[in-house]
């Protein structure tokens, strides 16, 4: 490069040292074997058939790690040919660190650090939805880069993580614990939006749903922060709209109800529904424009939102935003002949839950316990304890029930309780009872160090278990230094129902789910 002479290379692999000075050949060959730059042989294996394989090399190009799909990887000194095998599971690329200690191996979704010495994970880190198709270590081993796309093989980007020579320092070091802080629920609202940034275009839905719910939510407890910018659907958006009018003009503030409801109409405006759409948009549309006496569009908006009630795999889940809007403009009647089994597809189900709930949250008693026995709740599976838990979290019925209603709804159903602990209790030897122990008491030191002591791979479902701990106790100062702790790669992933957990129940009564 300096002088600009050339000179002929025959030899040609599809993967090489970082000094160019080792190959490994190219798939189609017979057998696989690793060469130097005169073409001259320093390992060979057999490889059958179409196998894939892969190699990555130290900075000295002496040692190498070779991969051959469907069998062990193997760890080579190339100079005495001696080989060392370790068990990676499916790769998708691999490389080895400058210092040849440590590999980086993704499995397509996710990424590990192993430790060449004993073979353990030393970092871990999920990648799903995405897709990993290239890993590569920065020449002073301080940083390793991956090469991502999404599932359909598009979007491709390139990810810088540090790790390398702080590996083993930062695997023995105790974790520190957070400092006290003024944080509330609108933190953890960001903080979801930054954890589900990343999130693959299949989640969109998922995304909006639970945008929607800690949207109105933060509304009803008065917070100003406003998700609707970051709801995708436009179907959404509309109904975030039309229900926080809603919520407004309850609290007494006309003119920001009034300013919700024409934020909803003009984001309406050249984005009609689909065929399946119309209940979705137009039920909470039309109970905003009820309650704010545009009687002639909240009859207009009625009409719509009863279009292809039965077009739904169930049949009552358009009902049930139909009842919600119907409680909303203080039509109990017609809420009432939803609960006839003709109306309610006889399946209890969670539609009926959350319709349950909005009957309380409106103080319409009587609908209630005549859903409660229409529905035949204690009868239905595992509806009774999804109802008792969601009365718990939500802390349902509020202190404007009657007595009466008190005293039947004890009879019928017993909100549970979290579990008391006895502070005089010793502390479990078993770690993984020993955690929760300590978390439940506010230990953080020892909660911690506990972390700390875990490998690294196990440190997310430690940190889901000592941020149960953080959220019962409201410390929001460790719950939020815990959840980035813990992996949140896809809906399913347990960090995401921390996040989801986490803002359901500090939330209390101001969460609902208005999606349904």
């Amino acid at each position: 490069m300096d002088s600009g002479e050339t000179a002929p290379f025959g030899p040609f692999g599809p993967q090489s040292s970082s000094d160019g000075a080792r190959f490994l050949n190219p798939h189609g060959e017979a057998g696989v074997r690793i060469f130097d730059g005169d073409g001259a042989t320093l390992f060979e294996a057999e490889r059958g058939g179409d196998l894939v394989s892969w190699a990555g090399f130290d900075a000295t190009g002496q040692r190498a790690v070779l991969q051959v799909e469907m069998g062990p990887a193997w760890v080579i000194d190339l100079e005495s040919g001696e080989k060392t095998p370790i068990h990676l599971g499916l790769v998708s690329s691999l490389a080895m660190s400058p210092c040849g200690l440590y590999l980086l191996v993704s499995g397509f979704h996710l990424l590990t650090v192993i430790r060449v010495s004993d073979h353990a994970a030393v970092r871990h880190l999920p990648v799903r939805p995405r897709m990993v198709t290239a890993v590569a270590w920065s020449p002073d081993g301080q940083q390793v880069a991956t090469s991502t796309c999404d599932s359909n093989g598009y979007h491709s980007d390139v990810t810088l993580h540090r790790v390398g020579r702080a590996i083993d320092a930062t695997y023995a070091a105790a974790l520190p614990v957070p400092a006290p802080a003024e944080l509330d629920i609108t933190d953890l609202a960001a903080l979801y939006l930054a954890q589900t940034r990343r999130f693959g275009r299949g989640w969109q839905s998922h995304l909006d749903d639970d945008r929607m719910d800690f949207h109105l939510a933060l509304k009803r407890m008065g917070y100003e922060m406003d998700l609707v910018p970051h709801i995708e659907a436009v179907r959404d958006q509309v109904a975030a709209r039309a229900y926080e009018a809603v919520i407004w003009h309850r609290r007494g503030e006309d003119e920001r109800a009034r300013a919700a409801l024409a934020d909803a109409s003009a984001r309406l405006k050249g984005n009609e529904p689909d065929r399946y759409g119309f209940t979705f948009i137009y039920a909470p549309l039309a109970a905003a424009q009820h309650v704010l006496g545009h009687a002639e569009a909240a009859h207009a908006s009625w009409e719509l939102a009863q279009r292809r009630l039965d077009e739904e795999s169930n049949r009552f889940q358009k009902r049930a935003i139909i009842g919600r809007a119907l409680l909303m403009m203080g039509r109990i009647d017609e809420v009432g002949a939803l609960i006839e089994p003709a109306a309610s597809s006889h399946t209890f189900g969670g539609f009926h839950l959350r319709l349950l709930l909005e009957m309380l949250h409106h103080g319409e008693w009587a609908l209630f316990r005549r859903a409660f026995t229409a529905w035949r709740v204690p009868e239905a599976w595992s509806s009774k304890s999804d109802l008792e838990q969601a009365l718990r979290l939500r802390g349902l019925p509020g202190p404007d029930a009657p007595p009466d209603f008190r005293a039947w709804l004890g009879a019928h159903v017993r909100p549970s309780a979290p579990p008391a602990n006895d502070p005089g209790e010793q502390p479990p030897t078993a770690v993984d009872a020993r955690l929760p122990w300590l978390a439940a008491r506010g230990r953080w030191e020892d909660v911690y160090a506990l972390i700390g002591e875990g490998k690294p791979t196990q440190r997310g479902a430690l940190s889901r278990v000592a941020a149960s701990g953080a959220l019962e106790r409201r410390e929001l100062h460790v719950l939020f230094d815990l959840l980035p702790r813990i992996p949140c790669g896809d809906m399913n992933a347990p960090g995401l129902r921390m996040l989801q957990r986490s803002f359901r129940e500090l939330a209390g009564s101001a969460y609902r789910q208005n999606h349904v």
